[in-house]
């Protein structure tokens, strides 16, 4: 019922009955008012979809939202938390498999298992080039 309509029925003298009361037909009851006249439970508000509590309408909005944005994780290709920390270095703990601590570990940068120094391996070897960088270089000035 629009609001011009409610008005003509007000203007031509119409009453509403509801709950046992008459009514101006501008009257419309917020949710609350159904709730308190008819009792509804939580439970029972839990069925229904139109008249709900602002708390359980809260509630639905933000289960929603959840699963919205799970899906839109998903759809961007984001992992679920399980399969991210299953994956995890700190649960694979490489600092273990080469003998020093996490704080170590993270300060040398991440360093792979097959670095053993805090430096990185140089191509020249006791001031010589070694064949292979030579070989290489002679390939790209070609």
């Amino acid at each position: 019922m629009t609001l011009y309509s409610k008005a003509k029925s007000y203007e031509a003298g119409e009453r509403v009955e509801f709950g046992g009361k008459s009514f101006a037909p501008l009257y419309t009851p917020k949710n609350d008012t159904l709730i308190n006249l008819f009792q509804i439970s939580q439970q029972e508000q839990e069925q229904l979809k139109t008249i709900i509590s602002t708390d359980e309408a809260q509630k639905r909005r933000r289960e929603r939202d959840r699963l919205r944005d799970e899906e839109r994780r998903r759809a961007a290709g984001q992992l679920e938390r399980e399969a991210y920390e299953a994956n995890s270095l700190s649960r694979q703990k490489p600092w273990e498999a080469m003998g020093m601590s996490r704080a170590k570990w993270y300060r040398l940068g991440k360093p792979s298992p097959q670095q053993n120094s805090e430096t990185s391996p140089s191509p020249i070897t006791n001031g010589e080039a070694s064949a292979v960088a030579l070989q290489a270089a002679r390939c790209k000035a070609v």
